[in-house]
């Protein structure tokens, strides 16, 4: 054995194989799935627009308007599986005002906190700034709350930038925040 030296090998946990897919029908296992990881993220502390848990039938009139736009190019959901459970979801619409149609707001983006740190939200946000191409979609924009730097990393890593800031837009019970608005130009990723 003399003349061989020890071999490190750096032991690192493998992750979790999950898939991102769209959302074409609204069944009541996916409103209540929605709701569920909201609503944990939600009472987390995610600026995620609630105070409280949203109630079932606000959800389940997102999945269905979501599903319904999908084949208009009028927005996009999909939903991270793993282990044949959701575990996050993410949904973009289309701007309603006929000379702002070519953009859309990036408007939620959420996973169940006991699956944070596993690259799902990441590959929520790329699944749908692609279908934000495929629809022609030249801006998307988004806000996060001033006190989620992990998110803000996040977003500008897939290429978003700040636009603006609104200065403690966000009240809750334990605090003012400001709403940091970010963009991405899929313009020029084209040219």
């Amino acid at each position: 054995m003399r003349g061989l030296a020890p071999v490190w090998v750096r032991m690192t946990a493998v992750p979790p194989k999950f898939d991102v897919v769209p959302v074409t029908t609204a069944d009541r296992w996916l409103v209540r799935d929605t709701q569920a990881i909201i609503g944990a993220c939600v009472d987390a502390g995610a600026g995620l627009g609630w105070l409280t848990p949203p109630p079932y039938d606000e959800i389940e009139a997102i999945v269905h308007s979501c599903a319904e736009g999908r084949a208009m190019g009028e927005t996009s959901m999909v939903v991270a599986i793993l282990d044949s459970a959701q575990v996050g979801v993410g949904w973009w619409r289309r701007y309603e005002r006929q000379s702002h149609r070519r953009n859309a707001e990036l408007d939620k983006l959420a996973v169940d906190p006991g699956h944070h740190g596993l690259g799902i939200g990441r590959q929520i946000a790329e699944v749908l700034i692609e279908d934000a191409r495929r629809a022609d979609i030249d801006l998307l924009t988004l806000d996060v709350r001033s006190d989620t730097a992990h998110a803000q990393q996040l977003y500008a890593a897939l290429g978003f930038e700040v636009y603006g800031v609104l200065r403690d837009a966000a009240v809750f019970p334990y605090g003012r925040f400001d709403k940091v608005m970010m963009v991405k130009d899929l313009r020029a990723e084209a040219r």
